[in-house]
């Protein structure tokens, strides 16, 4: 029988496409619906979920994250219902982490009442920005109170492991505004703290943020959050001692990945697979795997070796060659080394006793991903 230890690490990703109204200048999917088709969806997701019961028995689900920017738009009580599926018939760690993407118009106390039933320990309020202005380019549908309000709301509900989402590259976005969102989420003083960069010129106007303007306010969230309380552990994460998001430091160290939704995608037992982009499609035929799939490709050794070198110099502790010999049982491929010397000759990272680890040279180059 396989026990915990000897049980491979996976993390949950549930795909939530539904937003309040679509936001500009963001690269993923949105999907506004009516009630009728959010439940509908929540309970394909559902049936995607109980089509695994059973077939997950050699890994152990250490993280969970009900993902998309806007979990909270959905009814709460069947949010709260999904949860306890996942608890009830996927192999959930003790400690799982359960994180929920959550928006600033729709947290109240109905809402996490609901919610709560499933028992989720991590929220992450997307925020974007503190300014109003700002807010409005991004065709936000909140405001500043809201955010304020969701946060009281928060506290009075005990979730006290939050984390805030906000926006570098905003069109109009400067660096005075910028310091002033950064200040205002020192004050709130949440665990974690996330900075999603906004594709800079793909999708914004002239006014977007030049690549230099970016680079100095990336410089200064690093240095503004170090100095308050904030280690920054990867590109664009920084967490308040012992509050990593769990989900991304599992995925860093290579963790297997289980995708579920329209769009979602999966890694692991050597396979890439990628769910329907189709919602229509997907609410349709949840739980069968052949119709919902959209694409399936074999995972080979360079894949996976390629994967997990790319998530390490995202992480502050680089890569290690004895960590990725115990991970893959032989050394770094000379392919991979002579692309790591070429990536350090261009001031992307620094190598020394065997650890490659980025600069914030290359902490900025990695910040411009915008998958979370």
């Amino acid at each position: 029988m396989m026990t915990a230890k000897t049980k491979k690490a996976m993390i949950l990703d549930l795909h939530i496409p539904y937003c309040v109204k679509p936001e500009r200048f963001q690269n993923r999917y949105f999907a506004v619906g009516s009630n009728e088709e959010k439940n509908a969806y929540l309970a394909a997701l559902k049936k995607e979920i109980l089509s695994y019961d059973g077939d997950l028995d050699e890994y152990e689900i250490r993280a969970v994250t009900l993902s998309g920017g806007s979990a909270t738009v959905m009814s709460p009580d069947l949010l709260g219902d999904l949860l306890r599926t996942v608890r009830e018939k996927l192999p959930i760690s003790k400690g799982v982490e359960i994180s929920v993407d959550a928006h600033p118009l729709t947290i109240c106390t109905p809402a996490l009442t609901g919610i709560a039933s499933g028992h989720p320990n991590r929220m992450e309020l997307i925020i974007h920005s503190n300014n109003e202005q700002e807010l409005a380019e991004l065709n936000c549908s909140f405001t500043p109170q809201h955010i304020q309000n969701s946060i009281l709301f928060f506290k009075r509900f005990h979730m006290n492991n939050c984390g805030l989402t906000i926006s570098l590259g905003i069109p109009g976005q400067t660096r005075h505004s910028w310091m002033q969102t950064l200040r205002a989420c020192t004050i709130i003083h949440p665990a974690h703290i996330t900075i999603q960069a906004l594709h800079a010129g793909k999708y914004a106007p002239v006014n977007d943020p030049s690549e230099t303007e970016r680079r100095a306010m990336y410089e200064d969230a690093c240095r503004f959050l170090s100095e308050n309380g904030y280690l920054q552990y990867s590109a664009r994460h920084f967490a308040q001692p012992h509050h990593g998001w769990l989900y991304q430091l599992l995925l860093m160290e290579g963790a297997s990945c289980l995708g579920m939704g329209v769009g979602a995608r999966s890694l692991y037992d050597g396979y890439a697979i990628r769910n329907t982009n189709n919602l229509k499609r997907y609410i349709s035929n949840a739980g069968d795997y052949e119709k919902i799939t959209a694409q399936v490709a074999e995972a080979d050794d360079e894949t996976m070796m390629q994967r997990y070198v790319s998530l390490r110099l995202r992480s502050t502790d680089g890569l290690s060659e004895d960590a990725f010999k115990e991970h893959f049982g032989r050394d770094l491929p000379t392919n991979i080394i002579q692309s790591l010397e070429k990536t350090e000759q261009k001031g992307l990272l620094t190598a020394e006793n065997k650890i490659y680890k980025p600069t914030l040279a290359g902490l900025f180059a990695s910040e411009t991903d915008t998958s979370r």
